[in-house]
């Protein structure tokens, strides 16, 4: 994003996130040397187990200087980001960490201990494939039908087995059976996912680049962000 001047990425040495935050290491270097001037990617690698007061140093470091700032934390550990989160909520009492954006993964919100005030306090943004507006026209009918025929509330694989058959159904009635030729410009109107497939290799294999970018807010819950 232009006006970016620093890409941070804070991550544990654990061989659970190990892929999820290589492959987010690639894809920001990648992205990155789109923009120019390119802004500078670091990574700040805490060891498995240990509190992340003892890099608090460096972390401050980082954020010296008033740069506008984009934080990465890709892990889902809660012990690593309850800690994380307390240092960079420290920081921002103090303002030195006004000037970053903070994003961070969807599962942060099932963490029992995690502390949601910090979510909101730091503005963070979290990745999710899904998300339900329930302030829809569509999503309201959807959960009134679900009530009326199967006496109880939908669940997550509710909404999920409704979009799965309503995209990939309609797109077979609608192109055949090469449907998937066709997916990158077909787009219909779903109540939790958000699909956007694109070709990853010539054997035909597809994947979904779509993400929400979630918002936490303190009285409204998750916003959406366009």
């Amino acid at each position: 994003k232009s006006g970016t001047t620093r890409v941070v990425v804070l991550r544990e040495e654990t061989l659970a996130d190990m892929e999820m935050a290589d492959k987010l290491e690639e894809y920001l270097n990648a992205q990155l040397q789109q923009i120019t001037p390119s802004p500078t990617l670091e990574v700040l690698r805490y060891p498995k187990g240990e509190a992340t007061s003892k890099r608090s140093a460096q972390l401050r470091k980082l954020f010296d200087g008033g740069k506008s700032t984009k934080v990465f934390i890709p892990s889902n550990s809660e012990p690593f980001v309850s800690d994380l989160l307390g240092q960079l909520n420290s920081m921002n009492v103090l303002k030195k960490a006004d000037s970053i954006e903070i994003y961070g993964m969807s599962r942060w919100l099932k963490m029992r201990n995690l502390d949601l005030a910090q979510l909101g306090a730091l503005k963070i943004t979290l990745f999710s494939p899904f998300y339900v507006d329930y302030q829809s026209q569509s999503v309201c009918d959807f959960v009134d039908n679900y009530r009326s025929l199967y006496r109880c509330e939908p669940t997550q694989f509710a909404f999920q087995g409704y979009d799965i058959v309503k995209y990939f159904v309609g797109a077979i009635c609608r192109y055949g059976t090469n449907f998937h030729i066709c997916l990158p410009r077909y787009n219909v109107p779903l109540m939790q996912n958000c699909f956007d497939f694109h070709a990853i290799s010539d054997l035909g294999s597809y994947e979904s680049r779509a993400v929400y970018l979630l918002r936490y807010d303190l009285e409204q819950g998750l916003i959406p962000l366009e």
